[in-house]
């Protein structure tokens, strides 16, 4: 049995998507990859710019979600992949999935906030992927805006108001995961008050997962900060 998903993932995919099944299985076979680890003390609101207009809530059974559909043979493969991340997410039953929808009723903004009663499920679908969750911080996690709403700010919404969630379940701390060279969201993140505590080195060998963390140094991360926020002194 393949761990870490990886049979789930090559399940959900269709042979007219050819080019995402190789992607998934090379990814598996070999490679490298480096994250960040974000967190933001809930000690202060998200400020949300007053054109976001959004409201949060936990997936219900009859939510119709063809924003996830992959069946469009125009889609490319890295979009059929991010699809079908949501799709295993879902399946995978990892609490929980919030939506997020616009004034008019559409769905915009697709989260997770894992809160730390949920380590154990954690752990049996991500394995070492993320270190277990303390007892008043919460995971955020599937971070997905379809195409059409995407460069509206509504992330900014969703996560302001998970942020107040969490508050009300004891929750004092959040903690997130970006692709190091994702540099939009890292800039994003810390434009909100997020800060970078730990780095995440992901190797896969033959179809095995190999995980590793290591603190951030703040001396490092202060030298750093000009460059990850995009502006130089």
């Amino acid at each position: 049995m393949l761990p870490d998903g990886t049979v789930e993932v090559l399940r959900l995919l269709r042979p007219s998507h050819l080019s995402a099944v190789l992607a998934a299985v090379r990814r598996r076979l070999f490679s490298r990859s480096r994250s960040l680890g974000f967190a933001r003390a809930l000690d202060s609101d998200i400020e949300v710019p007053r054109r976001v207009k959004i409201t949060v809530r936990p997936v219900e059974p009859s939510d119709e979600l063809s924003f996830l559909d992959v069946t469009d043979k125009s889609l490319s493969a890295d979009a059929v992949y991010e699809r079908l991340i949501q799709q295993r997410l879902l399946a995978a039953q990892v609490p929980t999935c919030w939506l997020g929808l616009t004034a008019g009723g559409e769905y915009c903004y697709m989260h997770w906030l894992v809160l730390p009663e949920a380590n154990a499920k954690l752990r049996s679908t991500w394995g070492a992927f993320f270190p277990p969750l303390e007892p008043t911080e919460a995971l955020l996690e599937g971070l997905y805006i379809p195409e059409k709403f995407r460069g509206r700010g509504y992330p900014v919404g969703g996560v302001a108001a998970l942020a107040r969630v969490a508050e009300s379940h004891g929750i004092a701390r959040l903690v997130t995961y970006i692709d190091e060279a994702n540099t939009t969201l890292t800039r994003w993140l810390l434009k909100v008050g997020f800060e970078p505590f730990c780095l995440r080195e992901q190797t896969w060998i033959m179809f095995r997962r190999h995980v590793r963390f290591t603190p951030i140094d703040k001396t490092a991360l202060d030298r750093a900060r000009p460059s990850l926020s995009g502006h130089h002194t």
